[in-house]
Parts: structure tokens; sequence; C-alpha cells
């Protein structure tokens, strides 16, 4: 959802991970609670260009997802 809505979500994500990775692997707790917050605020402005509102319950923004994509679930989640 969100990297369709944001084409350089997939690159951020990866460099995201892979600084946490390091600071862990260099066992830099600072470091790697930065990356975090840096990583969870990106993924919040990411969610928000997709449109979608932030604090819907995660099962019916997914439900929602299925039923926009067209995979031929239904509103109730039955297939």
């Amino acid at each position: 959802m969100i990297f369709r809505a944001v084409p350089e979500g997939a690159g951020r994500l990866i460099e995201a991970h892979r600084h946490v990775l390091d600071a862990i692997g260099r066992r830099d707790a600072e470091g790697a609670a930065l990356w975090m917050r840096r990583h969870a605020e990106d993924f919040r402005k990411g969610f928000v260009r997709t449109g979608k509102d932030f604090d819907r319950p995660v099962e019916r923004l997914y439900l929602d997802h299925l039923v926009e994509a067209g995979d031929g679930a239904s509103e109730d989640g039955e297939g």
C-alpha cells in the first residue's frame, strides 16, 4: 500500500533497516534508537501520503486494501 503511493519508500525502508542493524552490530543503542525513531516517523509520513486514516485499525485497513485490489475478498472478510 505505501510502496504504491510512495515509490521511494522501499529504498528508504531498506536504508533505515540497514542503519538500525549496523548500529545494533556496533552495540550503539543511541544510534539504533535514533534510526528507529527516524524509521517510525518516515513510515508515518509515507502512510499519510497514501490518504489512509493512520488511526484506523490495521485489520480494517488491510481488508480495505484487499477489496480495493480486487482480490475477491468481501467487506466481511469472507472469500
